[in-house]
């Protein structure tokens, strides 16, 4: 199985004489990291990224054993696992992983918790580069409104 992802090249003025700074970022969904941790890894290294964002891991804590899988030598990870309610039976189909080289200074966000979406918040720091990224998953399982959207489990 080849997965394909969505990678975007932004370039960064650095105010240091030289060229500009490259940061490359991609992203998939991948519906589970369960079987597809070679994939990610080849994503990784054809497209040379930054950082690579994985929606739908379907992993249940930072131990789980596809996110050290999906993780490259000479790379990281930061992520957010859905954590389950007693009311929900099947609860970790979502999930998202960022994987970032090493060298790089990140620093997690924290953010309130919505019952409609995921989000998880980077800044990324290196050298000249100073970002932040912000991972947006909001499952389809359902119609949303504007009413619901923003509301807060905790």
């Amino acid at each position: 199985m080849k997965l394909s992802c969505i990678t975007t090249c932004a370039r960064l003025r650095v105010a240091k004489k030289g060229s500009p700074s490259v940061l490359k970022i991609g992203q998939l969904n991948a519906q589970s990291l369960g079987n597809k941790f070679t994939d990610i890894n080849d994503l990784i290294t054809e497209h040379q990224l930054s950082l690579f964002a994985v929606l739908e891991t379907w992993h249940d804590s930072i131990d789980s054993p596809t996110v050290f899988a999906s993780t490259l030598p000479g790379y990281r990870f930061l992520e957010k696992s859905r954590q389950c309610t007693s009311s929900q039976l099947k609860c970790n189909h979502e999930g998202i992983c960022v994987f970032l080289k090493s060298h790089f200074t990140a620093c997690l966000v924290t953010l309130p918790v919505y019952d409609t979406f995921e989000a998880l918040l980077l800044t990324v720091r290196h050298g000249a580069i100073n970002a932040t990224l912000l991972t947006l998953y909001r499952p389809g399982l359902r119609a949303i409104t504007n009413d619901d959207f923003f509301h807060r489990v905790c």
